[in-house]
């Protein structure tokens, strides 16, 4: 047997997934070990003490872990079951389906368009006032003002790339990821396993939006948003581009 070293498990996702195939289960099961004190028989069964038992309670904590595991299995039952996707073509790959794939998971990187992404950040009124003080405090990079304002964010964008035609892009949220923020971060540009609920197709003439800063990150509403130039617009958005693939990350692991 091949053991998972879980790096991230979306159990939002994960649940929301597994009531649509019918998998039901209790996260707080009470098993009860119970023994006929007439016929000395011991027998264990879910379910309340009778007269005349004696019962030994414990408690088994079912967790996201064996959600997933009963989850794989079910799916793989299935006639589609999970498709592998090589990075080469995407033909066969629609949106809802469950794909395979192990790559290279990417870090947005801090190009010319970053740059001025971050110069407009420092300068902006309305940047709130944690991301501020950590950057005034620190003598840091671009990269690492961007990584705070993901971690601050709990949305980090992230992409997986095999060198190949196609890329994949998502995101993950922090609070469900099973390893820290900085191992996490330890693991750009190594080879990790995904499993990806695929949401849309992009062509190699699109761009991709991994982050949107402004909606994202200052929560600005759309109406003010409207106020300003597309340029200044753009400029607070984290982009990749296609041929590729997004969509909502399952789980991952190494």
């Amino acid at each position: 047997m091949l053991f998972k070293n879980y790096i991230y498990v979306n159990e939002t996702l994960l649940q929301k997934l597994a009531k649509q195939i019918g998998i039901k289960m209790s996260y707080d099961m009470t098993k009860t070990n119970q023994t006929n004190k007439k016929a000395g028989v011991d027998f264990s069964k879910f379910s309340a003490g009778t007269e005349n038992i004696e019962t030994d309670t414990e408690n088994l904590k079912n967790d996201k872990y064996d959600l997933i595991r009963i989850f794989e299995k079910k799916v793989m039952e299935d006639e589609t079951g999970i498709i592998g996707f090589e990075f080469d073509e995407a033909e066969h790959i629609f949106s809802g389906q469950l794909i395979q794939f192990t790559a290279k998971m990417m870090q947005p990187k801090g190009e010319i368009e970053n740059i001025e992404l971050i110069n407009s950040i420092k300068q902006n009124p309305i940047f709130s006032e944690i991301i501020r003080d950590n950057i005034e405090k620190s003598d840091t990079n671009d990269q690492k003002i961007l990584d705070l304002i993901f971690k601050e964010n709990n949305n980090i964008p992230i992409y997986f790339s095999n060198d190949e035609k196609y890329i994949v892009a998502s995101s993950i949220n922090a609070d469900e990821l099973d390893i820290s923020f900085e191992d996490f971060q330890d693991l750009y540009e190594e080879e990790v396993k995904v499993i990806l609920l695929v949401d849309r197709k992009y062509s190699e003439q699109q761009e991709i939006i991994l982050m949107d800063i402004m909606k994202d990150i200052f929560k600005i509403g759309r109406d003010l948003r409207r106020t300003m130039s597309k340029e200044e617009q753009d400029k607070y958005l984290i982009k990749e581009k296609g041929p590729a693939l997004k969509g909502e990350i399952l789980a991952m692991y190494n």
